[in-house]
């Protein structure tokens, strides 16, 4: 069974954590044919939360759906923002829709990362996807648009955290992303090597142009 989150939920999440914010969590599934798409984040964050918790040194900040109102105490609807961003409507739209987000802490600074949930889909190939979702993550960074998310962070720059589901998928992504304009943006990672004992300290993160792999958070 998968369960989502209803109105009496958030009410009653609101008045156990004593946090209003739960009162503008979406309640329904924007994209219902896409439901093991979100059940694969679910999968991530829950994987990052017990990595938090199996160690004191790095923290997590923050973590945001793509449909979270990152702004919650903003009584204007209107004025609610979330990751999903039109960033031009002309003469072509632009839009940067990251399935997920999250700040980390370390010793006093706080990175940013965004989260891209592949799950090797046969209606896009790789260079596709990269194409599609490159230029949207350039403007972002162009436009500095992660402190907006994410206030507190003490670095100018952000990682897009790439997971998908295989080692050869992982490596098509790297060589395709490889030719864009911002490749220091992105870091991969097969889903099979993400667990609560490798997701914060084990070097299993890639880069476009280096076989050596890298960890999330360097001690």
């Amino acid at each position: 069974p998968v369960y989502v989150l209803a109105k009496s939920g958030r009410q009653f999440l609101a008045e156990h954590f004593a946090d209003d914010s739960f009162l503008v969590k979406p309640v329904d599934i924007k994209h219902p044919q896409h439901i093991v798409h979100h059940l694969r984040c679910a999968e991530t964050h829950i994987a990052l939360d017990r990595a938090i918790g199996r160690q004191e040194n790095v923290t997590l900040e923050a973590w945001y759906n793509e449909f979270d109102v990152l702004n919650p105490y903003e009584p204007d609807k209107k004025k609610h923002v979330s990751l999903f961003t039109q960033l031009r409507s002309e003469p072509r739209k632009l839009f940067c829709a990251p399935d997920a987000a999250f700040m980390v802490g370390y010793k006093g600074h706080f990175g940013v990362f965004y989260v891209e949930q592949d799950r090797g889909h046969n209606r896009y190939d790789h260079k596709r996807v990269i194409a599609r979702k490159s230029p949207g993550y350039n403007e972002f960074h162009r436009r500095q648009y992660h402190k907006q998310h994410f206030p507190a962070t003490s670095l100018d720059t952000f990682i897009v955290l790439f997971i998908t589901e295989n080692v050869s998928r992982r490596d098509a992504l790297r060589r395709a992303c490889a030719k864009t304009d911002e490749p220091q943006l992105w870091r991969f990672v097969s889903r099979t090597d993400v667990t609560p004992d490798t997701f914060l300290h084990e070097r299993i993160l890639y880069r476009c142009d280096d076989d050596e792999p890298v960890e999330l958070v360097k001690l």
